[in-house]
């Protein structure tokens, strides 16, 4: 991205801001929204908002487009970290409740498979200067 656009750190700083922002709402109003409509109800739009935006990151025209889409992303996975682990103890039966421990490190696997994946991406060298778009996709 900082390629493509060549961004200065301020405003790659600020998509990560943007991001963090998009979160900490997005888990203050999922957190809210579900004790008033349903975990469940919530929980999947969060996972749509999720998913959407991380397909319109990837076909982002600009820097603007970019910055707003990360806001979204967050507000999406905001909801999504506050939600799945009440809505899995709630209508898993209790024979299943320690596989909630197993839900916790599947995040955490995740994202080190993610940072994994980026870290091999740049390490190969090669000359793509639109990686980052396959990456979200």
């Amino acid at each position: 991205m900082n390629e493509e656009w060549r961004l200065g750190d301020a405003r790659m700083s600020a998509l990560g801001v943007a991001s963090s922002v998009g979160v900490f709402v997005g888990a203050g109003l999922a957190g809210f929204m579900s004790d008033r409509m349903g975990r469940t109800f919530i929980f999947k739009r969060t996972l749509v908002i999720s998913a959407v935006a991380l397909g319109l990151l990837a076909v982002a025209v600009n820097y603007t487009m970019a910055l707003v889409v990360m806001a979204i992303l967050g507000l999406g996975v905001g909801g999504d970290l506050v939600i799945a682990g009440t809505a899995f103890s709630e209508f898993c039966p209790l024979s299943r409740h320690r596989a909630l421990a197993l839900l916790s490190t599947t995040w955490n696997k995740g994202s080190r498979f993610g940072v994994g994946l980026a870290w091999v991406l740049t390490a190969t060298k090669v000359d793509f200067i639109h990686m980052w778009r396959l990456y979200c996709l």
